[in-house]
C-alpha cells in the first residue's frame, strides 16, 4: 500500500509497535530485514486501549483525525484510504 500512495502527500504510514523501547534494537533489525521503510512508533499504552484484538491491525485515520475505518470492519485498505481522501 506505501508503493501505491507514496506520491500522496495526504496520505501517511505509521506502524505501532509495543516491544520495549529496551528491545529497540530487536525492532531496528527487524524493520530492516522485513524491509519496512515507513515511520515506526512504540506504544506507551496497552494495545488493548485502542480496542485492538490481535496482530496485525489497520487502522485509516480521516482528515479529521478520527478512525474512518480498520481491518475488522471488512472491506479493504485500498479502499478504505480513497474513501478517506474524498
Amino acid at each position: 500500500m506505501q508503493d501505491k500512495f507514496k506520491k500522496n502527500k495526504n496520505v501517511v504510514f505509521i506502524s505501532v509497535t509495543s516491544e520495549a523501547v529496551a528491545k529497540k534494537a530487536k525492532t531496528l533489525a527487524f524493520l530492516k530485514r522485513t524491509g519496512i521503510t515507513w515511520k515506526v512508533a512504540i506504544a506507551s499504552s496497552n494495545p488493548n486501549d485502542y480496542g485492538i484484538q490481535g496482530f496485525p491491525t489497520t487502522f485509516v485515520i480521516g482528515k479529521d483525525g478520527k478512525i474512518a475505518w480498520h481491518d475488522e470492519m471488512g472491506g479493504t485498505t485500498k479502499d478504505a484510504i480513497a474513501a478517506a481522501l474524498k
